[in-house]
């Protein structure tokens, strides 16, 4: 017999059944025929005795095949008519037998749903609950891919061997039309399996309640759900008892490694790994559910796992790492990140303690996974790699140590705190509702990249700062002096300093050059000025403050070529040309305020100038200018103050200051190159950004002065009544 062409079309009906095997009748149908497959299908059953005995008169035939090859037995069991079904039998029609399909007429009321049906067949004509069709599927097998519970039922009731596997594949159109995959339903299947496939919860519960074996088929229930994506079924099946962690495949593959490789959905992947589980890694394990997620790209299933436990190092085919899974994804760096997350705390830490220094992390910073592999996130130092390259296009050529000095200096630019950003990750991660773990998990990443950043602006700025201290002994008269000390017989000064810049302090050559010629030209040039009588560690000051000014003009000098060039000054260039401004402070006091300054160093000598020389030697340990400037300054200080004399009523105090301010503004300004004509900055005697700065006291004090003169004419005009006069400029 066939099936309903809804469940099987493809089948080839049986004939009968009896003690012969009835062959096919082809020949045209009477009416009386047609009419009695009409009356099965749509007669009333009240009505169908009395139409039956009509129709059998008229010569219709209750064995005779239709055009579907099916007897009028088949149609009313297809069309679940229980009463026609009965009237049938009771008028001893035969049950047609079993072909070589095997599909017999419990199979086809089962497949339909048809428990009065299928009660009759198996008490009153005696049927077997356990007949297999050619595939090996029994009745409980078609109740149970149909999902009819009261079926299935019906057959367990009568003892149906609920564990019966399958001989053959599956039928695919059968498949198709119950929604189990093909591969699902292939040879060895039992009710279980096939109720699993299907995605049928109840039946699936009804089965494991009858005390199915999980295990007598050759694929495991949970295994089928997995391929599903079912997290329900999954749920279900664990609940009954079904342990995911003891079943493994044939190929060493555990459930949660299986249901990462399918991309099953997180729902799914917690039910195989509850929020209280550890995953259970090996080492060389080739199917990590780590390694596959991360290879897969599934960012939140890797995070779940990792928040339980996963290692990271586990290794696949090849000792090919989750690091370099992660690397080549186009995710934007994401699951790298995720990684990362999981070892930054403390990263900074444990490579100091491991003796790491800036460059070593320069040299890492080449390759990102080894970055990332350290607990560092390569998305902040791999700028800084690029940056360095901007800022010193001949990196190699440096020393160590000054290569680590450019690499804090740029880490530190790079990674300044970002406040606002700082401030919207904190707001972002306050949540009223519960989150996640490995949702809260990612959203932490920025928070944690944010933090990273941070420690490692505070670590190059404590390089910075321990490496400012370092040069700021270059300018110091301590310096010239250990230098002189340390300087073994026989060799030059300038030889032996530069040696000790390059190797010890870590100074470029450009740079070592310039300060050793700085000193070396101190050492025998003040060593010539008139400074008799004067204190050792005046002497050694004003060497310090005449060794600043030279570095200031080489540096400046420095500064402009590059600019030229169009490039960035190093770090320690642009750091020393900073420091050489600030160290000299005597000389930015002068140029603040030339007055203020000259009154205080010559107030304790004697203000009739009796002793220029002195003053001049004062002028000279004081600012570290050559005598010969200084000697200039003093005159031009000490003709404004004969002038004052003259000129100022001794009543008039007041109007000593401004005299003085104007007269000296005027002398200066003559004194002075014009900014835009500034010679050499190494071979002028005065620094460059000093005199700049004097250039602007003097025009300020001449165009205040010029303005107060001017409105003292129009006030006086206007009380004589006269037209203003333009004032007197100098």
């Amino acid at each position: 017999m066939t099936p309903s062409p809804s469940l099987s079309p493809s089948r080839t009906p049986p004939l009968a059944q009896g003690q012969v095997t009835r062959q096919p009748t082809f020949q045209a149908r009477s009416n009386a025929q047609a009419d009695l497959i009409s009356a099965i299908k749509n007669c009333h059953e009240v009505e169908f005795d009395q139409t039956l005995d009509q129709l059998l008169e008229d010569g219709a035939s209750l064995e005779q095949l239709d055009d579907n090859e099916l007897t009028p037995l088949e149609i009313a069991v297809m069309e679940g008519r229980l009463h026609i079904v009965q009237a049938l039998l009771d008028r001893n029609v035969p049950l047609p037998i079993v072909n070589e399909d095997g599909f017999d007429l419990l199979m086809l009321s089962a497949s339909r749903g048809n428990t009065a049906i299928m009660e009759l067949l198996i008490d009153r004509e005696g049927m077997l609950c356990d007949s297999k069709d050619a595939e090996g599927l029994t009745p409980l097998h078609y109740a149970v891919m149909g999902g009819h519970l009261p079926a299935a039922i019906t057959l367990l009731d009568r003892n149906a061997d609920i564990n019966q596997c399958t001989t053959g594949d599956i039928d695919r159109q059968i498949c198709e039309r119950l929604g189990i995959p093909p591969s699902l339903a292939q040879s060895g299947s039992t009710p279980l399996m096939l109720a699993v496939s299907a995605g049928h919860l109840a039946m699936t519960h009804l089965l494991l309640s009858w005390h199915a074996d999980a295990t007598a088929g050759d694929r495991h229930p949970i295994e089928l759900a997995i391929y599903k994506n079912d997290a329900a079924m999954i749920d279900l099946l664990i609940t009954k008892g079904i342990d995911p962690t003891k079943i493994i495949l044939v190929n060493g593959q555990s459930m949660l490694s299986l249901a990462v490789e399918r991309q099953c959905s997180l729902s799914c992947i917690k039910k195989l790994l509850p929020p209280d589980s550890i995953v259970n890694d090996h080492t060389s394990d080739p199917h990590s559910p780590l390694r596959t997620a991360i290879k897969t790209g599934q960012h939140k299933i890797a995070a779940y796992l990792l928040c339980h436990g996963a290692k990271i190092d586990v290794t696949g085919h090849g000792s090919e790492t989750a690091w370099a899974c992660a690397r080549y994804l186009p995710d934007q760096g994401k699951m790298m990140q995720i990684l990362v997350a999981t070892r930054c705390a403390g990263a900074l830490t444990s490579f100091k303690l491991a003796n790491g220094t800036a460059i070593e992390l320069y040299q890492t910073a080449h390759d990102p996974t080894a970055l990332a592999v350290l607990g560092f996130f390569p998305e902040l130092l791999i700028p800084i790699v690029n940056e360095i390259s901007v800022y010193t296009n001949a990196m190699h050529s440096l020393t160590p140590a000054q290569q680590e000095i450019e690499m804090a200096y740029i880490m530190m630019l790079l990674t300044a705190p970002d406040s606002e950003s700082h401030r919207s990750t904190k707001a972002s991660t306050a949540s009223i509702t519960p989150v996640p773990p490995e949702q809260k998990f990612i959203e932490s990443i920025p928070e944690k990249i944010e933090t990273q950043k941070n420690e490692l602006h505070q670590w190059a700025k404590r390089i910075i700062d321990k490496k400012n201290l370092q040069t700021l002994n270059c300018f110091s008269g301590d310096f010239l002096t250990s230098m002189l000390a340390e300087c073994p017989e026989g060799t030059e000064l300038s030889i032996y300093m530069s040696r000790h810049l390059r190797e010890k302090e870590g100074m470029p050559d450009n740079l070592s050059n310039i300060i050793v010629s700085a000193w070396v030209t101190t050492h025998s040039t003040v060593s010539q000025w008139a400074l008799n009588g004067a204190d050792a560690n005046r002497i050694s000051l004003c060497k310090e403050y005449h060794a600043t000014h030279l570095m200031e003009g080489m540096l400046f000098k420095e500064l402009q070529a590059l600019q030229s060039q169009g490039k960035k000054p190093s770090f320690a260039l642009q750091f020393l040309y900073d420091t050489s401004w600030q160290r000299i402070l005597p000389a930015n006091q002068f140029a603040q305020n030339p007055v203020n300054f000259l009154h205080m160093v010559t107030y304790p000598f004697d203000q009739a100038f009796r002793h220029e020389t002195q003053l001049t030697m004062a002028l000279c340990l004081q600012t570290g200018w050559p005598p010969t400037e200084c000697q200039k300054v003093i005159d031009v200080w000490k003709e404004a103050n004969k002038n004052a004399d003259s000129t100022i009523p001794a009543n008039e105090s007041e109007r000593r200051h401004p005299f003085l301010c104007r007269t000296l503004a005027v002398e200066l300004k003559a004194m002075l190159p014009q900014p835009h004509h500034h010679p050499d900055g190494s071979a002028y005697p005065l620094p460059f950004r000093w005199q700049t700065q004097l250039h602007r006291w003097c025009d300020t004090t001449l165009a205040q002065h010029n303005s107060e003169a001017a409105n003292a004419i129009v006030d006086t005009n206007e009380e004589e009544g006269r037209p203003p006069k333009r004032a007197r400029t100098h």
